[in-house]
């Protein structure tokens, strides 16, 4: 057997192992994600991607969570830095905000550390409009680990990937101190959420990938300080304000791209 097979196959068998650890051994509601897009080159450094995600309730008779539309271009400085901008429309259902949009900027770097593995990194920035009451600005910091090759007739790439946010603003929260009484009122900046991918990404041909896909998302109070944090008990009504959000997601994302000719 090919040393580059059986590791990449050592890799997928770990990914599957993750998910199993990550989603099954925990008590969190379960999600569908599907989207599709469509990539279109503008020049020989620069592609423009619109896509469309609906997300689903399996356990809410397959109920509509949200729907989010995505326009963004993609420009290639050199083989490892690339730089990415766009919009994001989401639409909630039942909400009083049910639009919600958000423009980005994102900046990563590929490092292809290895013959058989490839590394990219990348921070990605937000602002979000008025109806996002959670928080006005993120901060997203992702770590992937993919194979620089693919292998078998399915052309497959399975992947890994960890990013932390960090939120800014959003609708300020009471604190309390340890008797219950009222201290500060403000905005809970800090880290508080993660979320750890693990994808196969199939190139079915030339113009059209096929990528499934696992993703459990973690709320949390990492390195916030007690008048910062979210998941807040209000001593007064013994409710949780601004409750962690944790779920899982098993996803399918299809993608056709027009290629140029050279």
């Amino acid at each position: 057997m090919n040393i580059s097979i059986f590791k990449a196959k050592l890799l997928l068998s770990a990914t599957f192992l993750l998910i199993t650890c990550f989603g099954y051994g925990q008590q969190k509601e379960w999600q569908n994600w599907n989207s599709i897009g469509l990539k279109i080159p503008v020049s020989k450094t620069v592609d423009f991607k619109l896509s469309e995600l609906a997300a689903f309730s399996p356990s809410n008779a397959y109920a509509l969570n949200f729907a989010q539309t995505s326009a963004a271009f993609s420009v290639d400085v050199t083989k490892q830095l690339s730089f990415k901008f766009g919009d994001q429309l989401n639409y909630i259902p039942g909400s009083t905000n049910a639009l919600r949009n958000r423009i980005f900027v994102e900046g990563s770097v590929d490092n292809k550390f290895s013959k058989l593995l490839k590394a990219e990194h990348s921070l990605q920035a937000e602002w979000h409009s008025k109806t996002e009451i959670r928080y006005q600005q993120r901060y997203i910091f992702t770590n992937s680990l993919s194979l620089r090759h693919r292998f078998s007739p399915l052309q497959l790439r399975p992947s890994l990937s960890y990013s932390l946010y960090y939120n800014v603003g959003g609708r300020p929260l009471q604190y309390y101190d340890k008797a219950g009484d009222p201290t500060v009122r403000q905005t809970p900046d800090g880290f508080h959420r993660g979320r750890f991918y693990a994808r196969v990404n199939s190139r079915i041909n030339r113009h059209v990938q096929l990528t499934l896909y696992y993703m459990n998302q973690s709320e949390f109070n990492l390195l916030t300080p007690d008048d910062k944090k979210i998941n807040v008990l209000n001593p007064s009504t013994a409710k949780i304000v601004r409750p962690f959000d944790d779920y899982n997601v098993v996803g399918l994302s299809l993608l056709f791209s027009i290629k140029r000719d050279n």
